[in-house]
């Protein structure tokens, strides 16, 4: 059986064009500072943290390029991962070469950036609980993956209802 997952196109234009808008944004508060710079702590102040926060998105977002993409197909073997943002690149791991996974639900939180890990080859995959049918997603990834690994997502799972107890 397969199966395809993918972002609807208000979560694909926000992951693809969110840092455009965040950039704007920060470039909007930052010009009038450098047209009325007198040299005072708080101004430079105001600057450097205008400019490590537009560091910080377009980094965070630089990495959300390189390893999200937008369409997955699954089946019993493997995952075919297509449209990354701004390529044509096109990436396969097969579930037995899957060796770590982080983030999301693989650490027992309820949302976030969710990592699927080929660390020999030096592939990471990510995907947000916003894809379409995420939890079916989810759950083919551990019910595939070795059983150290599934115990391993399994004990922080655990651990982590315990907490709430």
């Amino acid at each position: 059986m397969k199966y395809i997952f993918e972002y609807r196109l208000g979560y694909r234009l926000i992951y693809r064009f969110g840092s455009v808008m965040i950039d704007l944004l920060l470039i909007f508060y930052l010009l009038p500072v450098f047209f009325s710079y007198e040299g005072k702590l708080f101004q430079i102040l105001y600057i450097l943290s205008l400019l490590f926060l537009l560091f910080f998105f377009n980094k965070y977002y630089l990495n959300l390029y390189k390893i999200m993409p937008c369409k997955i197909e699954a089946d019993e073997e493997k995952i075919v991962c297509s449209k990354f943002m701004f390529s044509s690149k096109t990436c396969t791991l097969r579930f037995d070469e899957i060796d770590k996974l982080s983030g999301g639900i693989f650490d027992g939180k309820l949302r976030g950036l969710m990592k699927v890990y080929n660390q020999k080859e030096g592939i990471t995959l990510g995907f947000f609980h916003k894809i379409h049918d995420a939890k079916t997603l989810e759950t083919l990834i551990l019910s595939k993956v070795s059983k150290g690994l599934y115990n391993e997502v399994i004990g922080k799972l655990n651990i982590k209802k315990d907490s709430i107890k």
